[in-house]
């Protein structure tokens, strides 16, 4: 198994603490709007995370810049093997000349001709005996990029969740406030009947249907405005999972509170373990340390086994005369001075190095402060909705009684109004409750590392 697969066994993420749900199965993909898979069917929570993984433009591009360190992992490898090549050469000349490989062969060659012309075919071929540790360490570096890359797709895989489970949140409280003020709007509606009819008997003054009729058109407003917000974050869900805005999803109706967190040192101490962006910035240092020591090794002398084998037939238009024959040899090179060339190498590396130390630290008191921050807003979440059943208890028994008072003619308007008002806003506040519970839940699953 090759080093990005077994990193990829070794980055293999389990589902966090968001609660387990039965999975729905969507109907297989059409192609809809721009020639997007275009799903429909029912849909939950988890299940459009899924299908964001499997069609998200973003983690494809992240898994595309694997593939590329990978390949650039392998050329730093292939320094460190033996190296041939083969050459030929026709000429024509007058004078002597100097010829070497084509750009890019390696190992190259170069070889003076002092014949009036010739037909000439080598083998060349170069192994590294000691480099002082150049070639190894630049080798370490790139494995360790490459180790990086795998924990930015791993990243970008939970990023990738975290913005689809957080759109489709949206969708589903943006919903249930439309279906909390689709009852309001039938409620103030039965409301003008009533007035109408007691203004036409002499019960109710003009005023009173007048601020009925008030009442309807504002919360028609209202509804066509969160039509619209409702449409905004559905395109906003489906393009998150990449998939075509002409999707058509059938979303559960209700959702439940997530659970309670677990404690605050066991949720930090798994982001800072598991969390990949944090996990790609230690590969990263680790890079650094051995571009370092890449750069020190630069002061080092170098050697390298060099052979050849040529054939050559001298003047082969005229009177041929052909040689063949080989070298071995040993190159050894030392580099006296250079100007100051490695020493400046050497203190960028180092810079380099210290400068990833410090992100790496910014990154993991940054991760802390989320987690914190996330769990606060989960346990504020999981409060609030305990206190809005109360409220929301409380504001229905009051509307029944106001209901049943406006009925048989025993209560104002303005009394029925504040009843209906109150439950209102104590099911919108059910619903807010609900869900910022369920959005923190998901930006907690996303600060301590699993999607």
């Amino acid at each position: 198994m090759s080093l990005a697969g077994r990193l990829v066994l070794t980055f293999s993420l389990a589902v966090g603490p968001v609660g387990a749900q039965t999975e729905e199965k969507v109907n297989p993909p059409e192609k809809g709007v721009g020639g997007f898979p275009s799903l429909a069917g029912p849909l939950n929570a988890e299940t459009a995370v899924q299908l964001g993984l499997e069609n998200s433009l973003s983690l494809a591009m992240s898994r595309a810049q694997l593939r590329q360190q990978a390949a650039m992992t392998d050329e730093a490898r292939s320094q460190t093997r033996p190296q041939l090549s083969l050459n030929g050469y026709g000429m024509r000349s007058t004078m002597p000349m100097i010829y070497q490989s084509a750009p890019g062969v390696m190992p190259n060659f170069i070889q003076l001709y002092d014949r009036p012309g010739a037909l000439s075919a080598s083998a060349m071929f170069m192994m590294p005996l000691f480099t002082g540790g150049a070639l190894e360490h630049q080798l370490q570096a790139a494995e360790q990029s490459e180790k990086g890359a795998v924990a930015r797709t791993a990243f970008s895989l939970r990023e990738t969740a975290r913005q689809v489970r957080v759109n489709y949140f949206k969708v589903q409280e943006t919903r249930a406030n439309f279906q909390v003020l689709t009852w309001q709007l039938s409620q103030n509606q039965e409301m003008e009947r009533i007035a109408q009819e007691q203004l036409r008997v002499g019960k109710a003054a003009p005023f009173v249907r007048l601020r009925a009729q008030a009442e309807v058109a504002a919360t028609q407003q209202r509804q066509n405005e969160l039509q619209a917000e409702q449409t905004e974050k559905e395109v906003a869900l489906k393009t998150a999972m990449g998939v075509a805005v002409d999707s058509n999803f059938e979303l559960p109706k209700e959702e439940s509170p997530p659970i309670p967190p677990a404690s605050l040192p066991e949720l930090l101490a798994t982001a800072l373990a598991e969390r990949s962006d944090i996990v790609a910035a230690r590969y990263a240092v680790e890079e650094g340390d051995q571009l370092v020591s890449a750069a020190v090794s630069e002061y080092s002398p170098k050697g390298y086994l060099v052979g050849m084998l040529e054939s050559t037939r001298t003047d082969p238009f005229a009177m041929a005369r052909s040689e063949t024959g080989y070298s071995v040899g040993l190159v050894v090179s030392f580099p006296l001075y250079d100007g100051g060339m490695r020493e400046a190498r050497e203190e960028r590396a180092r810079a380099t190095l210290e400068e990833r130390q410090l992100k790496l630290r910014q990154l993991e008191l940054d991760s802390s402060g989320q987690v914190t921050a996330a769990r606060a807003r989960l346990l504020t979440g999981l409060q609030n909705y305990d206190l809005s059943k109360v409220e929301l208890a409380r504001a229905e028994e009051d509307w029944r009684i106001a209901h049943l008072r406006m009925t048989v003619g025993k209560a104002i308007y303005v009394e029925v109004l504040d009843a209906l008002l109150a439950l209102s806003r104590a099911r919108n506040n059910q619903v807010r409750s609900l869900y910022s519970a369920r959005m923190a839940e998901a930006d907690l699953v996303y600060a301590i590392g699993r999607y």
